[in-house]
């Protein structure tokens, strides 16, 4: 997962940011084979597919695993909505 905060902030590392921080949280590698999948949806027509696959622990003491995800839909912009039109 990747987080990014563009100005002024406080931050998880030692020193307050000024142009802005990235966070980046990263997840092991599975050492157990399996999978998933996951697909979220929003009131706005959004909708969220995510995926993972790994292989588990393999002969050679390696491991991978696979993660990925694609978002689709129309959007949504707060306070943009006007109630006097039909759809968006």
């Amino acid at each position: 997962m990747i987080q990014v905060q563009k100005g002024l902030g406080a931050s998880k590392v030692a020193l307050n940011s000024l142009g802005g921080t990235i966070n980046i949280i990263t997840k092991s590698t599975e050492t157990e084979k399996g999978g998933s999948i996951q697909q979220s949806y929003t009131s706005y027509g959004n909708k969220k597919t995510t995926f993972s696959f790994s292989t588990g622990l393999m002969k050679n003491n390696w491991a991978i695993t696979f993660l990925g995800s694609r978002t689709s839909g129309n959007g949504y912009v707060d306070a943009t909505h006007n109630p006097y039109t039909k759809g968006y």
